[in-house]
């Protein structure tokens, strides 16, 4: 990889998009991310609270980057915090029509 040498503060990837949840191609790409890169590693794309957590302590991303469940939880940080149940989202609301789907998801109490 260029990107230490083209002195690339951080890397974002998307792990759903290389197989994460086939469990097999994003550790190998993790790996050798961390090998080769010795900025930032941030990933998103189909972590959950606990797999995201997996991913920090195991040294394969520094962070964990989440999209889908904040559009659906606005207050995920507090649920994680606390192990609430998150709000199920609805891909199909996103970013366009009306408010439904964007702006109407539930809070804790």
């Amino acid at each position: 990889m260029q990107f230490t040498k083209k002195k690339v503060k951080y890397f974002y990837n998307f792990a759903e998009k290389l197989g994460a949840k086939s469990g097999f191609l994003a550790p190998h790409f993790f790996n050798y991310a961390r090998k080769s890169f010795k900025g930032v590693l941030i990933s998103a794309g189909g972590y959950s609270p606990e797999t995201a957590k997996e991913a920090v302590e195991s040294g394969l991303s520094d962070a964990v980057a989440f999209g889908r469940l904040y559009i659906s939880n606005p207050d995920l940080v507090r649920r994680v915090k606390e192990e609430k149940e998150l709000n199920k989202y609805d891909r199909a609301t996103f970013y366009g029509g009306a408010e439904k789907g964007y702006t109407d998801y539930n809070f804790l109490t």
